[in-house]
C-alpha cells in the first residue's frame, strides 16, 4: 500500500454552539489551523506517483477562498443570521453540522474524493484537521 501526504494551513474563527454556555468552546474563537491529506493507493501511475502534488492545488485554493479568516457556523447556529445581516461585511462558512475539527476532517474528505483525480483508484483518504499542536481529529474516507 502507498500513501502520500500533503499539508495545507488556515485560520478561522468559530464556536460549537451546541455546547453548554459556560463551555469556552461555546464563545467565538480562531485556531490556526493544521490540515494533513493522506491519499492510499495500491499502485502507482506510469510516472510513479499515487497523484501528482499539483492537482491538491485546487484544495489550497478552495481553503483559501472559503475558509480561510473566515467565521466557520453550522446552519442552525443563531450567529449565522447576526453576521449576514450585521452591519460588519465578515467572510462566512456556513457547515451543516457543527463547526467541529471531526466533521471538517468529514467535510474536506469528501470533497477531495469529488474534486481530485487520480489514474488509479484510491484505497482511502485520511484527513486530519488541527486545532491547536495538542488537538487533532482524524476522518477517514474507505473508498
Amino acid at each position: 500500500m502507498y500513501k502520500v501526504t500533503r499539508e495545507f494551513k488556515f485560520e478561522a474563527a468559530h464556536r460549537l454552539h451546541k455546547l453548554p454556555s459556560n463551555h469556552p468552546c461555546s464563545n467565538l474563537h480562531g485556531h490556526s489551523y493544521v490540515v494533513k491529506v493522506t491519499l492510499e493507493c495500491d499502485t502507482l501511475n506510469d510516472v510513479g506517483f499515487i497523484i501528482d502534488f499539483g492537482e491538491l492545488k485546487n484544495f489550497q485554493k478552495w481553503l483559501d477562498e472559503n475558509m480561510d479568516h473566515a467565521v466557520i457556523l453550522c446552519q442552525d447556529d443563531l450567529m449565522t443570521g447576526y453576521i449576514t445581516n450585521g452591519p460588519a461585511k465578515t467572510k462566512m462558512y456556513i457547515m451543516e453540522d457543527v463547526s467541529s475539527a471531526e466533521n471538517m476532517a468529514k467535510l474536506f474528505a469528501e470533497m477531495i474524493s469529488s474534486n481530485v483525480k487520480c489514474e488509479n483508484p484510491l484505497s482511502s483518504i485520511e484527513v486530519k484537521v488541527w486545532e491547536t499542536v495538542k488537538n487533532c481529529a482524524t476522518y477517514t474516507l474507505n473508498l
